[in-house]
């Protein structure tokens, strides 16, 4: 379980164009939520929520991702929430494969 703190690298971007940095664990209440702050340098810093339930014998999951520090939080708009909910849908879905792989 992911304790408050832990840190873990990751990527972001399209192409040639990939960010690298990191997301921390803001909180996590093992089956049910994870808070997370990832940063995107200098893009900014978003916070990123997973809620979790059980739905029909699986596991429900919802993501909720806002944007809090930096240019993307001072710029924040409709425009950047569909694109943020279209790569968030795509993440999901492939966490559903993974788990489903199992």
């Amino acid at each position: 379980m992911p304790e408050p703190g832990a840190t873990f690298h990751h990527s972001v971007g399209i192409g040639p164009i990939t960010v690298r940095d990191t997301t921390s664990v803001v909180s996590c209440e093992p089956g049910r939520r994870l808070v997370l702050h990832a940063r995107a340098r200098p893009t900014g810093i978003a916070r990123v929520e997973f809620e979790l339930a059980v739905r029909d014998g699986g596991t429900e999951v919802i993501q909720i991702e806002e944007p809090i520090k930096g240019p993307t939080a001072l710029l924040h708009n409709r425009v950047q929430d569909w694109l943020i909910d279209r790569r968030n849908r795509e993440g999901l879905r492939r966490l559903k494969q993974l788990a489903e792989r199992r």
